[in-house]
């Protein structure tokens, strides 16, 4: 019973970026999400610092910055592809990170990834290696902005 309240939540989430609004598909959403939960609940898979308000706060401050870098990169990206002359300079890269927490660390990973031109090809401990298109998609991540606002989410925690 006190795992109701992050059922209630995820079925929020889901109908808000589902946009599906028909009996059966509200009734299967929320069979899914309450499996995913039960299954979450039997390998004891919530994480204690995923249910804090602050990291609640800090992620939904972080939104606005994610969207921002992806809009950009989506930008830079369009432009290469247009360009007359591509000049592609594909480069893997390992960049350092600060996180301390495996969340911290996923997030970062994903937080690369969701920007085009990058993706996090490993994660370690203290490093991710990177693939980007262009040397100056693997620069922007090289300056630590993005690891500092990940982290920034994480520190009180």
């Amino acid at each position: 019973m006190k795992h109701i309240w992050k059922v209630i939540i995820l079925v929020l989430i889901w109908i808000m970026l589902s946009g599906h609004w028909e009996t059966h598909i509200l009734i299967l959403g929320v069979i899914s999400i309450a499996i995913t939960v039960a299954f979450a609940i039997y390998f004891n898979a919530f994480d204690k610092e995923i249910v804090q308000t602050k990291f609640l706060l800090g992620m939904i401050l972080y939104l606005p910055y994610i969207i921002k870098e992806m809009l950009l990169a989506n930008f830079g990206v369009f432009k290469e592809v247009w360009k007359v002359k591509i000049d592609l300079s594909p480069t893997v890269k390992t960049v350092k990170s600060t996180q301390k927490t495996t969340t911290g660390a996923f997030i970062y990973a994903n937080s690369i990834t969701f920007t085009p031109g990058t993706t996090t090809i490993d994660a370690q401990v203290g490093t991710f290696q990177i693939y980007a298109i262009t040397s100056d998609g693997a620069k922007d991540l090289e300056d630590g902005s993005m690891d500092a606002r990940v982290t920034k989410i994480h520190k009180d925690i």
